[in-house]
């Protein structure tokens, strides 16, 4: 692995976030949630809510 210098370092950092800020994403991940994460996403709650409140069921 090629060691960078701290200018060549912050040039890549700083070609990486135009990047991002432009959409071009390097890899793009699709998770597809669980019922009970579905369930979560749908009605805003946490993941602590909701189990503090099914405790108290």
């Amino acid at each position: 692995m090629k060691h960078l210098s701290g200018q060549e370092l912050g040039n890549k950092l700083l070609k990486s976030v135009k990047e991002m800020k432009a959409g071009k994403a390097a890899r793009i991940t699709k998770v597809t949630p669980n019922q009970a994460a579905a369930a979560r996403l749908k009605t805003g709650l946490s993941q602590i809510i909701v189990r503090k409140r099914t405790k108290e069921i």
